[in-house]
């Protein structure tokens, strides 16, 4: 009998989830599936990223080479307006960005851009 009562208290609440989601992606100008790119994402500076990933591969020098280049990348709306960036911080092992709202975004498109930047980061890593 109790696990009845949690599956259904699971239900209701991957339901109230569901519905949450749901509203957050009704809100906003973006709508799926029209294939119009409404931001853009590049590299604010591409020589720190040319030179981070060149040093990490020294032996000796690519352990610090974390703390001296920071690649960032800027996400502009079709007009040119600055709206979000994210940039690598200073770290020795790992890599760790910073993700800073610049101007006002709906909540679908800060979800969209946020999954966007993480999807960068992935690509980035892979790539070396």
């Amino acid at each position: 009998m109790m696990e009845r009562v949690s599956t259904k208290a699971a239900a209701v609440e991957a339901t109230a989830a569901f519905e949450a989601l749901e509203m957050v992606a009704t809100d906003g100008p973006l709508e799926p599936g029209d294939n119009v790119p409404n931001f853009s994402i590049q590299e604010e500076n591409a020589r720190a990223k040319v030179a981070d990933s060149l040093f990490s591969e020294i032996p000796l020098v690519g352990m610090f080479s974390g703390y001296v280049f920071h690649p960032s990348y800027l996400a502009t709306r079709n007009d040119g307006t600055p709206v979000m960036r994210m940039a690598k911080q200073a770290a020795f092992w790992e890599g760790r960005f910073r993700i800073e709202k610049l101007g006002e975004l709906a909540p679908r498109e800060e979800l969209n851009l946020f999954l966007s930047f993480l999807m960068l980061v992935l690509l980035e890593r892979r790539r070396g």
